[in-house]
């Protein structure tokens, strides 16, 4: 199982969600490091080993990458027709 770096992706989340309760953003990290993950394991399955430049890029992207990242694996070939 990958694990990420919370601190990392909180602080991002922070910013952005300025004046948001601790609850929420704790609710929304939590469900961003779930959709990483799941694309990680799908890219580990369909590509084998992911490089950690790829790794680090999901780990630290918002929504709206996570989402065009997750449309591209359906129909790639290569890591390179997701993240190029």
């Amino acid at each position: 199982m990958i694990e990420f770096d919370a601190p990392v992706l909180f602080a991002q989340w922070a910013t952005a969600l300025k004046g948001a309760s601790e609850q929420l953003k704790k609710k929304i990290l939590a469900n961003m490091s779930k959709r990483a993950a799941t694309l990680l394991e799908l890219l580990d399955i369909k590509f084998g080993h992911v490089p950690a430049d790829i790794e680090q890029q999901v780990r630290t992207a918002t929504a709206s990458q996570l989402e065009a990242w997750t449309r591209r694996f359906v129909t790639a070939n290569t890591l390179d027709d997701i993240f190029a």
